[in-house]
């Protein structure tokens, strides 16, 4: 019997199938609040702001601004892995998935978000940007958007643009 070795390769079907893992809006944003408490140093004060934008009749982007330790460019590149084994011994982290299922979730009809990072220990910044797909581009030397309703003062700061309906799924049940 004749064995053959297979390489599994990550295309952008894998990202499409994430999108439509049946998560909500806050299921999506509370993945990506979770990460940013995760890599949080321990010795400071810590925020996170969630800002909701609405662009158009549409879309509506959300921004989740952390003042943590910020990544590097091995950090952002690591964040990017499917199925990137957990950093620490919490419970935030634990499976890998967390950013892609939200990131692709989130932007499922416009495949457009962002993360721009600054590294605490060196100052860098780097940044990548939407769509998924099986080769990344990390930038090294980005600037941070300036934009009038965004913190002046963040480590990480993750975009997506998503549609107002997607958003809408944060509504109560009941009557």
């Amino acid at each position: 019997m004749a064995k053959h070795e297979v390489q599994l390769v990550a295309n952008q079907g894998i990202f499409k199938g994430l999108a439509k893992q049946n998560m909500l809006f806050h299921q999506c944003l509370c993945e990506l609040i979770d990460n940013a408490i995760a890599a949080k140093d321990e010795n400071r004060k810590f925020t996170i702001d969630v800002i909701l934008h609405k662009e158009d009749e549409q879309f509506v982007s959300v921004f989740v601004c952390d003042n943590g330790v910020g990544m590097s460019l091995e950090t952002l590149q690591d964040a990017l892995q499917l199925g990137r084994p957990p950093s620490g011994t919490s419970r935030l982290n634990e499976h890998g998935f967390g950013l892609k299922n939200a990131l692709a979730t989130l932007t499922a009809a416009s495949d457009c978000w962002q993360i721009i990072s600054r590294d605490r220990a060196n100052a860098k910044i780097v940044s990548v940007h939407g769509p998924f797909g099986p080769t990344m581009l990390v930038e090294d030397e980005a600037a941070f958007p300036n934009r009038d309703f965004l913190p002046a003062e963040y480590a990480t700061l993750v975009e997506a643009k998503l549609k107002l309906s997607f958003l809408q799924t944060v509504q109560g049940r009941g009557a």
